[in-house]
């Protein structure tokens, strides 16, 4: 099925961390093993490199060539032990398991989680990487590789521990508080034991669950959705987003399926559908009085002129829903270059919710469409505004049940990442592609508020398009035969006839016709 000739907006809620691991295997070691499966040996603060002996009876070639490595070596075990002992050389960062360091470090990893969506999860590691990169000359070749193998033993269980968080977040987003106070735990006790993997943390759960779990899905499957309840259809949507990521074949189309079945049937909530349309209401009240100057010379403005009236609107609109203080980047670019995996070209705004930013596309003709554009920014805000909720829910203190966007703000928690259906995925029914991609709970909220704003403008556009065509037959009748009358009023007629002008176009069209008749005698 071709989409509708419009822009697709994609608000690709699927901002990767930054990290690419491996999801975990259940069956893997047990926790705090490495991949190997030999123990793990945690260095301790007294461990320095051992000056390896000849064994007994081995050649020597020169007294010149021993003497010479030994002391190598002994240059090496000084530099590591003036470190130690805080001496004159820069003082080298102490890694050490359950230690002070370690423990900083697992700390700057959870800040990253805390953001929501994640930020670099991996900067704090890599920070620890790079100090040890600027003592490389001093450490020398040979030390420098022993420092280094030495850090990564050391940082692999806060990497292993960051691995499971990601994977236990993607597979169950609404215990993201949970497993973001076991990582404080952990880095308080210095107990890196991994505790948090889905693997360990939701094992039980899942294998008492999964045929309950298929039983539903296959229902939903063969009878629909209308005999589930909103809360039911939160609950099976929660297991299969959880179980979705490890399934194959059969029985992850037929999870799919389901899925696509509940989103064409969920609806938003109608408490938060109730707040949210008062503010929406003054949102574009605000837009419409505010933006009218804009709309009207839109087709005259520079780039810097339209990156300012884009700015305003997003203001207007994070005023509006309180989000003043977390407002996104707009940049302008002159090629996406984004499409959805189905093909579809994301023609005019992109939001990247990992970085907070939006992207708007110069060229191209949704550019010059005033209408369109107001749409796309409404649309791409909305996407922001609905991270910001689920961030409420794991903030503390998090929103509390009796705020009436708690279950929409799990509903958009829940589809997001796992949960997020793109369209071209094998499970999705071709003829109903763009229907399940745009009433998902995420687009289905940016559709609406978008579409709301697209038409605010066009009214009144109209409207004086309408009193000027009046305004031109009562000249005309004054001056009978007037071609360039007659002209001015085909123009105007075509202009109210023509549905697909944009308002900003007809505003232009109104202005020239006023252009000529200030000329007129």
């Amino acid at each position: 099925m071709q989409p509708p000739q419009k822009s697709i907006r994609r608000n690709s809620p699927n901002g990767s961390s930054g990290l690419s691991q491996p999801k975990p295997d259940p069956t893997d070691t047990k926790p705090g093993t490495p991949v190997d499966g030999s123990p793990v040996r945690p260095p301790s603060h007294g461990d320095v490199p051992q000056i390896p002996e000849s064994p007994p009876g081995s050649p020597r070639d020169s007294a010149e060539e021993n003497s010479e490595e030994l002391s190598d070596q002994l240059l090496l075990l000084s530099l590591v032990n003036r470190t130690r002992r805080g001496g004159d050389s820069a003082p080298r960062p102490q890694f050490e398991v359950g230690g002070a360091t370690l423990v900083k470090v697992l700390g700057e990893v959870i800040k990253q989680f805390e953001k929501f969506p994640a930020g670099d999860v991996m900067k704090p590691l890599n920070d620890e990487k790079a100090a040890l990169e600027s003592r490389k000359d001093e450490l020398g070749e040979v030390g420098y590789r022993i420092a280094q193998e030495r850090l990564k033993q050391e940082l692999e269980p806060v990497a292993k521990l960051m691995l499971s968080a990601t994977n236990a977040i993607k597979w169950y987003p609404l215990h993201r508080r949970r497993v973001l106070d076991m990582l404080q735990e952990a880095a308080t006790s210095g107990d890196l034991t991994d505790k948090i993997g889905p693997a360990y943390l939701f094992a039980t759960d899942d294998m008492l669950q999964f045929f309950d779990d298929l039983e539903a899905v296959e229902k939903i499957e063969k009878e629909g959705t209308a005999d589930l309840s909103p809360a039911r259809m939160q609950e099976v949507i929660i297991r299969i987003v959880a179980n979705l990521p490890k399934l194959t074949g059969q029985t992850a189309e037929s999870f799919g399926r389901a899925l696509c079945k509940l989103y064409l049937s969920l609806d938003l909530d109608p408490r938060f559908a109730e707040h949210d349309l008062e503010v929406r209401t003054r949102t574009l009240a605000r837009l419409k009085g505010e933006l009218k100057d804009e709309c009207r010379k839109w087709s005259t403005l520079s780039s810097d002129e339209r990156l300012a009236a884009l700015e305003k609107a997003r203001d207007i609109q994070c005023a509006e829903r309180g989000i003043s203080d977390w407002k996104p980047e707009i940049v302008l670019v002159d090629d996406l270059n984004q499409y959805t995996p189905n093909g579809w070209p994301v023609t005019l705004a992109h939001f990247a919710p990992e970085f907070s930013l939006m992207k708007i596309n110069t060229d191209g003709p949704g550019w010059q469409d005033f209408d369109e554009v107001i749409d796309s920014l409404v649309h791409e805000n909305t996407h922001h505004y609905q991270y910001w909720l689920i961030n409420q829910l794991f903030a503390l203190p998090p929103m509390g049940t009796d705020d009436p966007r708690y279950f929409q703000a799990t509903l958009f928690a829940l589809n997001q990442k796992h949960g997020y259906i793109e369209g071209g995925e094998s499970y999705v029914d071709r003829k109903l592609a763009f229907d399940i991609y745009s009433l998902q709970p995420m687009e289905r909220h940016a559709f609406l508020a978008g579409g709301e704003a697209r038409g605010i403008f066009l009214p009144d556009a109209k409207q004086e398009a309408a009193e000027l065509l009046t305004r031109l037959r009562k000249m005309l009748e004054e001056r009978p035969g007037h071609s360039g009358l007659e002209l001015q009023i085909t123009m105007m007629y075509e202009t109210i006839a023509n549905s697909k002008l944009s308002s900003n176009a007809i505003y232009r069209n109104v202005d020239d016709v006023l252009a000529f008749l200030s000329q007129l005698d």
